[in-house]
């Protein structure tokens, strides 16, 4: 960054783009439970944020400090996005979603390096890679972040995966003079933020057959932004909070059946000790 921070040039598009649906798409729409291998997943998930920025205080080129309040947004995502994965190998799982209110296009994947049965059910360990950009004008950039899951997989049907992620994210739109008065600053620009680590930790329930699967999860996320003059530049903290719900159609019922009995198997060699 220089010495400007970027919140004008979408103060228009923005405001319609989030009166009317959220532009932030959530990292953790998938369990570590991965796709046996030819398995198939259409899915389609809508989501809602509340993304807050801290009160900030900066200098802004004058004898005194310019000030920004305690900025809070709710935000709804009501145009669906639209997921595609398969399973490649086994173990390991592609895929892509496009769609949603800020026009994601992103590439997904995910290794599972641990299956094993424990305790009530069956423990999945699975590490990923996700990079996408949005298209939106209002709200273009792109992200690349890396997610680690942990699912605990109960009574074969039901799964509940907690989630942590980390990565860098970049905001896409053009800067605008920091003396700006605090009332002339759009606040919806405000809690995009600006280039910087995505970081966070995802929740997420599951109930699965072996045609259909339903997710309900929450999700929380930190961002930065930055705002100064001269070079003396001044950093705020951003908290997203989402909440995702999706279904999707499984298909591919000889993977499906392979993957049963897999789990069957394992199950029944699961320790009985302390």
């Amino acid at each position: 960054m220089t010495g400007k921070t970027n919140f004008a040039g979408a103060g228009l598009l923005l405001p319609l783009c989030l009166a009317v649906a959220g532009c932030i798409s959530p990292v953790h729409t998938r369990s570590a439970r991965v796709l046996a291998a030819d398995e198939n997943e259409v899915s389609a998930g809508l989501s809602g944020a509340q993304v807050m920025a801290e009160a900030t205080e900066w200098f802004d080129g004058t004898s005194k400090p310019a000030q920004k309040a305690a900025t809070s947004q709710s935000l709804a995502n009501l145009v669906p996005e639209v997921g595609y994965h398969r399973g490649l190998l086994p173990n390991l799982e592609v895929g892509a979603r496009v769609g949603g209110a800020g026009l994601l296009a992103e590439l997904e994947g995910q290794y599972r390096f641990l299956n094993h049965a424990h305790g009530p059910g069956v423990v999945h360990m699975a590490v990923g890679l996700q990079a996408g950009r949005q298209f939106g004008a209002a709200v273009a950039g792109s992200r690349v972040v890396v997610p680690l899951r942990v699912t605990l997989q109960l009574a074969g049907a039901v799964g509940i995966t907690l989630g942590l992620h980390a990565g860098m994210r970049w905001v896409d739109l053009p800067a605008v003079d920091p003396q700006l008065l605090q009332d002339k600053i759009d606040s919806l620009r405000w809690v995009q933020g600006n280039d910087g680590l995505d970081i966070g930790a995802g929740l997420l329930a599951d109930y699965h057959t072996d045609d259909w699967v339903g997710r309900l999860g929450v999700e929380f996320s930190r961002w930065s932004g930055q705002v100064g003059a001269q070079d003396k530049l001044t950093d705020y903290g951003i908290t997203v909070v989402q909440a995702v719900l999706s279904f999707g159609k499984t298909w591919g019922k000889d993977a499906a059946q392979g993957r049963k009995t897999a789990e069957d198997l394992d199950s029944l060699t699961k320790p009985t000790g302390p």
